[in-house]
Formats: structure tokens, sequence, C-alpha cells
């Protein structure tokens, strides 16, 4: 019986991440199509690439053909972008960008953003990140990112996530969450959610950034 939901569990905490793949496609796509709409140097940084990709992006951007969680996550991890447009920048400013250092980059801010604790405000931050760390790399030539983010962030679920996601009610939990805290307040949660103080060392080995997190 004990094997039986052990089995269980692994199958849940799989499927977790798996939705946490395509999610987080969902959104690199979503903030592709919203850069592409207001930055002419980035869509001339693209050059046609892989045009498939890009069709795909802007059918996701459709509102019609959005699911309720992908709404969500959206709104949400936009929002999160939009409030702290300066910081995100000058986060992302400092990050190395190079096919050899983009996992140990993102391992080393998701992990702080986690570093306290886990709770869907912060998988939320993470949303952002990932949406945030994809544009940035497209903006330096490296558009495999919208490929690549989106299997980082699956990785870091499934090994980090799944298993507190899966306890707290599954993605449905995430939707429900925030239908229960529609409203953002900057003076709380949010106020608290960036103060980055980025500091690369060799290797993005000593990035320290002081809060990429909700509490």
């Amino acid at each position: 019986m004990m094997e039986s939901a052990n089995r269980s569990r692994r199958r849940h905490r799989t499927q977790v991440a798996k939705r946490a793949l395509t999610l987080t496609r969902d959104y690199a796509l979503y903030r592709c199509v919203q850069e592409c709409e207001t930055n002419e140097t980035f869509v001339a940084g693209l050059n046609g690439y892989r045009q498939d990709v890009l069709d795909a992006a802007h059918r996701l951007a459709a509102p019609a053909d959005v699911g309720t969680l992908e709404a969500m996550i959206r709104r949400t991890a936009r929002e999160i972008e939009r409030r702290y447009n300066a910081e995100f920048a000058s986060m992302c400013d400092r990050l190395p960008c190079r096919p050899d250092t983009i996992r140990s980059t993102f391992s080393d801010v998701t992990r702080e953003i986690f570093r306290d604790g886990i709770n869907y405000g912060r998988i939320a931050s993470l949303f952002a990140f990932s949406g945030a760390f994809a544009v940035h790399g497209i903006k330096h030539g490296i558009h495999d990112m919208i490929a690549v983010v989106p299997i980082l962030t699956a990785d870091f679920v499934d090994e980090y996530l799944a298993e507190w996601i899966d306890a707290h009610g599954g993605w449905d939990g995430f939707v429900a969450h925030f239908r229960n805290h529609p409203r953002i307040d900057r003076s709380t949660a949010w106020e608290k959610m960036i103060a980055v103080g980025g500091m690369v060392a060799a290797g993005a080995a000593g990035l320290a950034l002081a809060a990429l997190r909700f509490t």
C-alpha cells in the first residue's frame, strides 16, 4: 500500500511539473508577443526566427484561447513585472546571459526566490522571472530561450515545488489563491517582493538577490 501511495505521489508530482512546462511556455510566448508590439528592436532581433513559434505566440496571445490558469498566471506575473519594471530591468542587466551560463543563472535566482519557503505568491514570482529572463535572453540573441526557460522552470518545479503544489490544491490552488486575493497591496507582500542587489561573480556563483519573493 505504501508503494502504491508513493507511485501516486510521484505521478502527481510529474503531472504538476509537466503543467509547469506548458504554463511557462505560454507566459514566455505571451511576453514575446507583448515585446513585439512595443519594441521594434526586439522584432528586428528575432529576424523571422522560427516562424512557427512566433505564430504560436500570437495564437496564445488571443484571449479566446487562454485557459483560466494561464490567464491567472499572465495577470499575476505580468503585474509583478509592471510594478517592479525598473528593478526587473536592473536585475536582468546584471545577469550573465550566455548559453553556458543560462542554467546556473536561472538556478541562482530561483533558489533565492524560495529561500525562505514556498507559497503561491512566490510561485507567481517564478513565472514572472521566467518570462523576463526569456525575453532578456532573446534580446541577447539567444532565441532558444523560448524553449530552454520552460524546461528549466519545469525541472525546478519537479525538484523543489511539485510536492508542495500538489499538497495545496495543485494548480487549481494557484487560481483559488489569487481569486481570493485579487487586489495587489503594494504596501504589504508586494512591497517586499523585489529588493534586488545583484552582484555577479565569476560564473554567476556570487549572484546575490536580496528578495525576489513574496511573504
